[in-house]
């Protein structure tokens, strides 16, 4: 199996529609669909069983995001594996096919840009146009050095680099997922087409302030501490110069 598609969900039934129908209708059919609820009391458990195209799920209390996560993981079989939790969809019909059908084998990371939407889905712009985060040309660890530069639902992974997030890390287990799979990865490929919506406000815009704490250590266990801080020099010059344009980073 190509690909293993992973949606967390928790109290979300109505966000977890608008996913769903953007996973059943691709037309690359190459892949298993694996929902993790964490026991959600808006009536999404006893719907779970009627939605098609689902191939695994769970529902079950769990420790949060990231732990649901992992349990995901932990049941996909997929070459490779992406998190489309609640409220996030892939752009379109045929964003799936455009990826596989010129994928080169050897390829561990697969990335592409992200169009940000509101609660209403409307498009409000490449995240690359809208934050100081610019899909890189060229994907390494290094680059994650500026942050999150790729969003986490535009990053599929092969399942084999994947090891479970940590959760030690309860806001940016994410960031340092990521980091780790940038680890051993050799070859990661570009697309140029926006793979996913992504709902804005997501779990780390709602813990600011922790997320940014953790990713300061995220960074400096990776980068060390002058690399973290060399890091952080840029990012805030990077922020300072969108404001002076009148481009405030609102993600």
């Amino acid at each position: 199996m190509k690909l293993s598609i992973i949606t967390v969900v928790f109290n979300a039934k109505s966000l977890f529609e608008l996913t769903h129908q953007s996973v059943i209708c691709q037309s690359f059919q190459d892949f298993e669909y694996v929902v993790i609820d964490g026991q959600s009391t808006d009536g999404f458990v006893e719907a779970l069983p009627n939605y098609e195209g689902i191939d695994q799920w769970i529902s079950e209390p769990d420790k949060g995001i990231y732990d649901a996560m992992n349990k995901g993981l932990a049941l996909a079989k997929g070459d490779y594996v992406l998190f489309l939790n609640a409220g996030d969809c892939l752009l379109s019909e045929s964003s799936l096919q455009s990826v596989f059908d010129h994928l080169p084998p050897a390829t561990d990371i697969i990335f592409a840009e992200t169009m940000m939407v509101d609660d209403a889905r409307h498009h409000l712009g490449l995240r690359s146009e809208l934050t100081s985060r610019k899909l890189p040309q060229v994907l390494n660890k290094n680059a994650f050095a500026e942050g999150m530069v790729v969003c986490h639902q535009a990053f599929m992974p092969k399942r084999s680099l994947c090891e479970p997030y940590n959760l030690a890390y309860r806001h940016s287990a994410d960031y340092n997922w990521c980091l780790e799979i940038l680890s051993k990865s050799k070859q990661c490929k570009r697309f140029e087409t926006p793979l996913v919506e992504y709902l804005v406000g997501g779990h780390s815009a709602k813990h600011l302030k922790a997320s940014l704490k953790e990713r300061w250590a995220i960074m400096k266990n990776h980068y060390g501490w002058m690399g973290t801080v060399k890091a952080h020099l840029f990012i805030a010059a990077r922020t300072l110069g969108r404001k002076f344009h009148g481009q405030q980073n609102q993600w």
